[in-house]
């Protein structure tokens, strides 16, 4: 029996359509476990309420008709969160997400290896300092659905590839800190280079004396 070809509007890119959103909550650079599961990589991007996201819908749809469901299931888990009451609860408690928003779920497990993270010029970024929550990125990922027959559960998820940092922005929770703004030249005085002297004068006082107490052992052996 041949294996059926799996729809390719799955996958997304920026080259064929993955929206720019802000990235949050980022794990990129160590797996973490959670309470179920394997340690995997992990974060969050952030779509505000006027921004086209009809790809990503249309990346999920097609992970539901590869399954061969009709429809969502009923209480599916699903990576894409845009339900307006748990927007509006998350709302509460993040400044940064408003009401409106959707926010899309990406996680890779540490066997697979962690994702590629690219900087603008698409070069390695091997820092959190510089691919950290609150700049702006594009994605390479594939959404799936999964079911498990034990525990009944079902969803939708998005398996991220790749993550590239588009443009650099205030950062949120923590992240890039940049405190140069924060201290002022300091001008050296003249009185710190007489105490240099006078510390180096003192040091080689005590040379001078820890010599003469070797030579003074010396002559006892």
């Amino acid at each position: 029996m041949a294996r059926k070809e799996k729809d390719p509007a799955r996958l997304l890119t920026p080259q064929n359509g993955f929206p720019r959103g802000r990235l949050i909550w980022a794990r990129l650079f160590e797996a973490e476990k959670m309470e179920e599961g394997e340690p995997r990589f992990s974060c969050c991007i952030l779509y505000k309420a006027d921004q086209n996201i009809g790809k990503l819908r249309k990346a999920i749809a097609a992970a539901v008709k590869d399954m061969g469901w009709t429809k969502m299931p009923r209480k599916a888990k699903v990576c894409l969160v845009d339900d307006d009451r748990e927007i509006e609860d998350l709302a509460e408690e993040y400044e940064y997400i408003e009401p409106g928003d959707a926010i899309l779920k990406l996680g890779r497990l540490e066997k697979y290896g962690r994702p590629e993270l690219w900087d603008q010029n698409v070069e390695a970024i091997e820092s959190p300092t510089e691919l950290y929550s609150g700049c702006h990125v594009v994605a390479d990922v594939e959404f799936y659905g999964w079911e498990r027959v034990s525990s009944k559960a079902t969803g939708v998820s998005c398996r991220l590839n790749g993550i590239q940092k588009v443009r650099e922005d205030e950062p949120l929770g923590g992240g890039k800190l940049d405190t140069r703004k924060n201290f002022e030249e300091v001008e050296i005085e003249d009185d710190d280079d007489d105490d240099d002297d006078d510390r180096g004068e003192r040091r080689r006082s005590k040379k001078t004396s820890r010599r003469r107490d070797d030579d003074d052992d010396d002559d006892l052996i």
